[in-house]
């Protein structure tokens, strides 16, 4: 478990490849309040192949950003983006079939009916969603 939502302002690209490289095998990561670019996520979700739990609260993660988290992690169960008022819910078409069990996105004030459809219609394995 690493999280890094106390100095989650300081974290650099460079930063988060650093984790990605030499902590690949972590399994919960806590980046709120953390700021992403398409870069630093990339490239973070590329390396950790056994990550299963991810907390991105309130980092004005954009869809994009998430997309590439739900492409790149095949094995998480628990997401939890509270916070994150860009995230419209389009990129979860490409979660189809993952394990994700517990999804927190309370807060995400710009999710559209069409995002609830694609998370709902792909994911059978969805135990928890939290949206309000």
């Amino acid at each position: 478990y690493l999280d890094l939502s106390a100095s989650a302002y300081q974290l650099s690209d460079f930063a988060l490849d650093i984790i990605g490289t030499y902590c690949p095998k972590l399994i919960d990561l806590d980046l709120t309040r953390a700021t992403l670019t398409q870069t630093s996520v990339k490239l973070l979700s590329s390396k950790m192949s056994c990550l299963k739990r991810l907390t991105l609260k309130t980092c004005g993660l954009s869809e994009k950003c998430l997309w590439w988290f739900l492409h790149n992690l095949n094995h998480i169960e628990y997401l939890n983006i509270q916070g994150n008022r860009q995230i419209t819910g389009k990129c979860f078409y490409i979660a189809r079939g993952k394990l994700i069990k517990t999804i927190i996105m309370n807060d995400c004030i710009n999710f559209t009916d069409e995002g609830l459809q694609f998370l709902s219609q792909g994911n059978p394995n969805l135990e928890v969603l939290e949206i309000n």
